[in-house]
């Protein structure tokens, strides 16, 4: 049996839209299990394989195969923190996969706003995103557009770049002579390789909106099949013909780009396609079928947008402060370690307000059908949470109390607890919230910067363990009152 095949008959996947033998689609951190037909060959178990694990495809699903007691084989596909849409296989044979945030669609496009995922813009586009299968199309009509206005508005500058040529009989700017002695010797001194300054087309903004339309025109070919977006991108294109295809590298898509005041117009496009190009991934390793996805991840998006969100609220707030956690030998002349960490969000103490230290967790959402409305951390989150306030309890010498809150995503409104850990005269207060991301995310953070800031106001008795119980001694309160 084909790959496509087997995954329909064990029910991983379904018929596929126009252009597909079948799509593949899943929420973000879902876990499914699927029984694979019992007679398969070792070889179609390995194609099966070879087909979902394509490299591109291992940011937005990761597939293992086992064998059962019974020694029927088993499918297991996991989705973790990105989603969108991704594309392998060749012609008629090609599988879509497709795995979706857990909020809806428009709260997910709020958010990447909030985060600066996706970047501001001012385009109108006539695509409507009701469903998330529709951003797809909704993100290439939007680079499609921004580049049509781009052109209209003052179309492609030339920049003053530095080129090396070989001119003949003359020399401009400044000579190479390593390259003059080369055409010496071959007997052509009149030709003379010389470096200087030209107003060229081919510079680093235009070569990285040439990278951007080849990807633009790839995705648009292989994840939404729509031969007028194709056309315009050919069009386009034809403006580029004197750019080379050069493609940026990481960094290059990472840093602010600072434009000349003759490309000030490129500002828009050149931002919605540094965001396609980061979330872009192609492959086509030998031994894999091709793929290619365009995925973003809900992890940055969430802890980006409640980063923006809090320092709307608390301008002493800092973003990820690194500290560094020192270990001395316990014998010996050993050298001292030290690990670097980084809290999410840290607030200083000021008067009549404790110190506090947020970290953001979204490995997993509080569900609409799970029977208690509560966050269940997991006890590593606790540890972590605990260390960052006793870092601060030991370099904060002014305050003998920290509050460490682990915020976790939820889709429902949840119950805050704490935990209070005290030794000697120092107290921990860890807190344990929820953040409903299907509500409006600006009232819901105001509304939980309001808790925030009344548990850190608040200067409650410190607690003493009784001496035969031990130094330190945890207490649960609900502090949803």
């Amino acid at each position: 049996m084909a790959p496509i095949d087997v995954l329909v008959a064990a029910g991983a996947a379904q018929p596929g839209p126009p252009g597909y033998s079948a799509v593949i689609e899943r929420f973000e951190h879902q876990t499914s299990v699927h029984d694979l037909p019992i007679d398969l060959s070792t070889r179609e178990i390995v194609d099966l394989y070879a087909a979902l694990n394509a490299q591109s495809l291992q940011g937005i699903i990761k597939v293992s195969i086992v064998h059962r007691s019974d020694g029927r084989p088993q499918l297991r596909i996991v989705t973790d923190r990105r989603v969108g849409f991704g594309s392998v296989g060749r012609g008629a044979d090609r599988l879509f996969v497709r795995v979706r945030p857990k909020i809806d669609t428009q709260r997910f496009l709020e958010l990447a706003f909030i985060a600066g995922v996706l970047p501001k813009f001012d385009l109108q586009t006539d695509v409507s995103v009701a469903d998330f299968a529709d951003v797809l199309r909704w993100m290439l009509e939007l680079f499609v557009g921004s580049m049509e206005k781009m052109i209209a508005t003052g179309g492609l500058r030339p920049t003053h770049e530095r080129v090396n040529r070989v001119l003949s009989n003359r020399i401009r700017g400044k000579l190479s002579i390593p390259g003059f002695m080369a055409s010496l010797a071959k007997g052509r001194p009149d030709q003379i390789p010389c470096e200087f300054s030209a107003l060229v087309l081919d510079n680093a903004a235009n070569r990285l909106l040439k990278w951007a339309l080849a990807a633009t025109t790839k995705m648009s070919r292989e994840l939404h099949d729509d031969a007028l977006v194709q056309a315009r991108l050919a069009l386009i294109e034809r403006h580029f013909r004197d750019v080379s295809l050069v493609r940026p590298s990481r960094t290059s898509l990472e840093r602010d780009t600072v434009l000349p005041p003759n490309q000030r117009h490129y500002a828009g496009v050149v931002r919605i396609a540094k965001m396609l190009l980061l979330n872009f991934h192609v492959d086509s390793s030998p031994g894999f079928l091709p793929s290619l996805s365009l995925s973003m991840n809900m992890h940055e998006i969430y802890e980006r947008s409640f980063w923006n969100l809090v320092a709307r609220h608390e301008t002493d707030a800092h973003s990820k402060p690194a500290w560094r956690l020192g270990f001395n030998p316990l014998e010996g002349r050993a050298s001292q370690l030290s690990v670097q960490f980084e809290p999410d969000i840290f607030v200083r103490g000021s008067t009549g307000r404790h110190p506090m230290v947020i970290d953001t967790k979204w490995k997993n959402a509080v569900q609409p059908y799970q029977t208690e409305s509560m966050v269940r951390p997991s006890t590593s989150d606790i540890y972590q949470v605990a260390t960052y306030a006793s870092t601060v309890l030991r370099d904060q010498s002014t305050t003998k109390k920290c509050l460490a809150v682990l915020m976790y995503p939820s889709l429902v409104d949840c119950t805050p607890m704490e935990h209070r850990i005290a030794v000697g005269d120092f107290e921990t207060v860890i807190v344990v919230m929820g953040w409903n991301v299907s509500r409006p995310p600006h009232e819901e953070i105001k509304a939980i910067w309001a808790r925030l800031e009344s548990l850190r106001s608040i200067e409650p008795a410190i607690i003493v363990p009784p001496k035969d119980e031990g130094p330190v001694r945890g207490t649960m309160v609900d502090v949803a009152r």
